[in-house]
């Protein structure tokens, strides 16, 4: 066996880590390694992941009453990324709740896939036009009944005293979003009010149940003479909105759990879904405004809460690629080594989000807690990470309303550690913005301030 030399420490990559400059050139042999490994990469990617036998198929749209944009978004959504349910049975389904309750196997609805021989498990596609993975698989279940069943809701909700429409949310005639604690864009059920179900049905070929749901949830009529200068509010940007949100969230699920290869898929077709979608809403001249109805500006982006899209799907392309980790094995007598071993870790904390929506502690990770105990010397390497290191954690929050899922990254970690060891966020003071949406140029003014403030109290070489 192989002995390590004095005060180095095994890398979570294999290897020794014994200074911050072996770290600089395992870095760079790592983006190499990405660079030369991405065609394997997506093929690993391709292999490990379900696809429904519908997807690539050809549709044609059914004889209905329905409104021409709502085949339209039909069309464009499913050529731009919502998974297809053509070739599926409906079923019940057995999956595993999330991180609420780890272990809970609920029941669910969706289109079950062809069993494959090279890739174990169920699959189902979901009526948030995603692919899940099925804890078991149940009877068929009437798809006439379900969705009629939802019809006569939506009918009662119309005639209810209170209004189902979230105060968030702008004004739409009928269609809303659910309001019960908890209720999402979910694959768990067939009772919620998700638009995107409309279109589900229009590519099964069931134009007549899409019909019946779209006058149950809205002011629709078949001739009314509105006809397609209203969308009724279930437009195609606001159903891709919905789906968008959504996929982000399970894909930063599966990012949090170590499915890299799952969240990998994702947020490639994700990325995809944006860019098609955003130009689409452009060529359509639809109105520039946030999910709230909020103008945007010039330069804001439609799908502002996909802000992060981009850093995960970086962060997913440089995991994958990545040989198995070795854990630390130990702690050495060599400070500046041990800091830096536990700084390559980082990207690995996974610290509980609050369910009842409170903010997520990524102090309260140990490692955060062992490196916040090293004191003095860990502040200039923190310094480094919160300037440079666009890694991602593996904590994220899904938020405690729509569109606002968030993916920690490892430098807000290190703000953490930094304001923890000096005692103090006096330096952060005045900042509008969460800190995780920070561009480089703030991270670096932030990193700045810190470090005027640890020379000035002379910390720096005081230490702890």
């Amino acid at each position: 066996m192989g002995l390590t030399s004095p005060g180095s420490v095994l890398s979570p990559y294999g290897g020794q880590i014994g200074d911050p400059s072996r770290l600089a050139i395992l870095v760079f042999a790592l983006v190499a390694a990405t660079a030369a490994g991405e065609e394997q990469t997506l093929r690993r990617v391709k292999e490990g992941v379900a696809e429904p036998p519908g997807q690539h198929r050809p549709w044609a749209a059914p004889a209905t009453k329905l409104p021409e944009f709502l085949l339209d978004a039909t069309a464009h959504l499913f050529e731009e990324g919502v998974s297809d349910p053509r070739g599926c049975e409906y079923r019940q389904v057995g999956i595993s709740r999330d991180q609420v309750e780890r272990g809970l196997i609920a029941t669910a609805r969706g289109f079950v896939l062809p069993e494959r021989v090279d890739l174990p498990g169920h699959f189902f596609v979901g009526w948030d036009g995603l692919v899940h993975r099925a804890v078991s698989v149940g009877p068929p279940i009437d798809l006439d009944a379900d969705i009629r069943a939802l019809a006569e809701s939506l009918t009662m909700r119309k005639k209810g005293p209170e209004s189902r429409r979230p105060p968030w949310l702008p004004e739409r005639p009928g269609w809303s979003l659910p309001t019960e604690e908890g209720a999402s864009y979910s694959y768990s059920g067939v009772d919620d009010s998700s638009p995107i179900k409309l279109c589900m049905l229009l590519r099964l070929g069931r134009s007549d149940l899409a019909e019946a749901l779209l006058a149950a949830g809205t002011t629709w009529r078949p001739g009314d003479a509105a006809g397609d200068r209203a969308d009724y509010g279930v437009g195609e940007f606001w159903q891709a909105s919905c789906w968008a949100a959504n996929a982000f969230r399970i894909s930063a699920q599966a990012h949090s759990q170590g499915d890299d290869v799952t969240a990998l898929d994702l947020v490639r077709k994700l990325a995809r879904f944006r860019d098609l979608a955003t130009a689409r809403a452009d060529a359509m001249s639809v109105p520039r405004v946030d999910w709230r109805g909020k103008p945007l500006g010039p330069t804001d982006p439609r799908f502002q809460f996909l802000g992060q899209l981009d850093d995960l799907l970086r962060d997913q392309r440089r995991r994958v690629a990545l040989p198995p980790r070795i854990p630390i094995l130990e702690r050495r007598e060599n400070q500046a080594a041990r800091i830096t071993a536990m700084i390559s870790d980082l990207d690995q904390i996974n610290v509980p989000w609050h369910p009842a929506g409170g903010a997520t502690r990524l102090e309260d990770s140990p490692l955060v807690a062992a490196l916040i105990a090293e004191g003095g010397p860990a502040v200039a390497p923190l310094l480094k990470v919160l300037e440079s290191d666009d890694r991602m954690t593996r904590s994220y929050s899904p938020g405690g309303k729509f569109l606002s899922t968030v993916v920690y990254p490892v430098f807000q970690v290190a703000h953490s550690a930094l304001t923890a060891i000096l005692k103090t966020s006096d330096f952060d003071a005045g900042r509008s913005t969460p800190l995780w949406n920070a561009g480089h140029a703030e991270r670096t003014a932030l990193a700045t301030s810190i470090r005027q403030f640890w020379e000035k109290t002379n910390q720096g070489s005081r230490g702890r």
